[in-house]
Formats: structure tokens, sequence, C-alpha cells
């Protein structure tokens, strides 16, 4: 059970009981597409907007792996089917589009200056804490979630002790 993603029902069910008494609600998949990711994304935002424990940079970077499992570990569901609508849809590749800037964002603020410039290590830390990183872990690997937050937790560390490079 630990290696397979499943939506969580009550992520779909109240937009679903509105569909059976307002059928002309969501004409579309891509229109009930945006409202589920409208409320997961709230989740989302709650979970990132928890501060950081007033601590070294060290502690805050580990603080963000974990906080980013449980955020990719309830929405990997809605993350796989965001990279297929993002082939067919502008919703999904601007909800994608949004999520990566926000990510990217939050990783710089978190970082030293040092390792926040050096633009080769930022994206090589910035893929690590990818969703897409998670889903490979995930799916593709088949690890359970205390394996996968590992696997996550020994990048990201080894990347952080990495000396940073002149851009």
């Amino acid at each position: 059970a630990d290696s397979e993603p499943r939506l969580p029902i009550f992520m779909v069910s109240p937009i679903a009981s509105e569909q059976v008494g307002s059928p002309t609600k969501h004409t579309d998949m891509d229109s009930l597409f945006a409202e589920i990711m409208r409320d997961a994304q709230a989740m989302a935002q709650a979970t990132m907007d928890e501060p950081f424990p007033a601590d070294t940079w060290q502690v805050k970077l580990n603080y963000m792996v974990d906080r980013r499992v449980r955020i990719y570990e309830y929405l990997l569901p809605l993350q796989l089917s965001a990279q297929l609508l993002k082939r067919r849809s502008t919703i999904g590749a601007l909800t994608l589009e949004h999520g990566i800037k926000r990510r990217r964002k939050r990783l710089k603020a978190v970082l030293p200056k040092e390792l926040a410039t050096d633009a080769v290590l930022f994206e090589a830390l910035d893929a690590v804490l990818s969703s897409e990183f998670w889903i490979s872990l995930r799916r593709d690997q088949h690890l359970p979630v205390k394996r996968a937050r590992a696997v996550l937790q020994r990048a990201v560390q080894a990347l952080a002790t990495l000396d940073p490079q002149p851009r």
C-alpha cells in the first residue's frame, strides 16, 4: 500500500457531490481538475507557510525536505495528473509553472547566499527537491515513503555540503 499512490477520496468527493446537484458546474475535466488543484494547493500552501525553526540554514533545509515529502506524498496522484494535463491544457501548464516558481523562491530564501548564487548547485538542489524527483523515487523506483525520504535527505545533504563555486 505504501508504494502505490492513490488520490484521497476527500479531494474528489465534495466536487463530485456538487456535480450531482449541478451538472453544469464542470463541463469538462480541465475545470474539474482546476478546482481540485486549487483546493490541494491551498493545503500545500498552508504546509509550506509553516514557520521554520529559528536555527541554522542546514536545519531549515532539513525541515524543508520534511515538508516537501508530506506535500508530495499527499499530492502525488494530482502531480501525475498535472503532468499529463500539461501536455493538453494551459491550466495544467500554468498550475505547474506557478508551483515551480514558488518552490524555487522558497529554496533561495532558505539557502545562504553563497549556495543560492552558485547557479549549478542551486539547480541541482532544486531538481532533487522537485516533485518529479519524488515521483521517480516513488513510482519508477517503487520505493516506500520512508526509503524515498531517506534518499531525498541524503541527496540534499550531499549537495548542501559541496563548496560553492563562483558564478
